[in-house]
């Protein structure tokens, strides 16, 4: 949902956001166990008015790489994310997969997700663009 409102919105957003960059623990000033953000990168951007094919393909290796946090916790803990799931049929039928070039996007990220397999959507999407 980050991505797809900062997309929306074209309201600033953290370009670069995956499970990498967190970790489970305490703090200092919280005892409490929870996830923490710790890895931010300076700067944030914004989405062009009319991106070109390569924008949209890194907005949705942005979200591809949200779906690879959910395989890597959902093998961690055995438990599929429907939430998740939901989220992708939802914005699959909305202006983030829009793009003609979005074409079977999120059909690769559920088959990944079913399979729990990692892909590299980098690979796959923006590679091609670059050429």
């Amino acid at each position: 949902r980050y991505y797809a409102h900062a997309y929306q919105s074209r309201s600033l957003h953290l370009g670069d956001m995956h499970l990498g960059q967190f970790m489970w623990g305490t703090h200092l000033h919280d005892p409490e166990p929870k996830a923490w953000f710790i890895d931010l990168d300076p700067g944030a951007s914004t989405f062009p008015q009319d991106p070109t094919a390569r924008q949209i393909a890194q907005l949705h290796w942005r979200i591809g790489e949200t779906a690879n946090s959910a395989i890597e916790v959902e093998s961690r803990t055995g438990e599929p994310i429907a939430e998740y799931r939901r989220l992708l049929d939802e914005l699959e039928h909305g202006p983030v997969f829009a793009h003609p070039s979005a074409a079977g996007r999120v059909d690769r990220m559920r088959e990944a997700l079913a399979k729990g397999e990692r892909f590299d959507s980098n690979e796959q999407w923006l590679q091609p663009l670059l050429g």
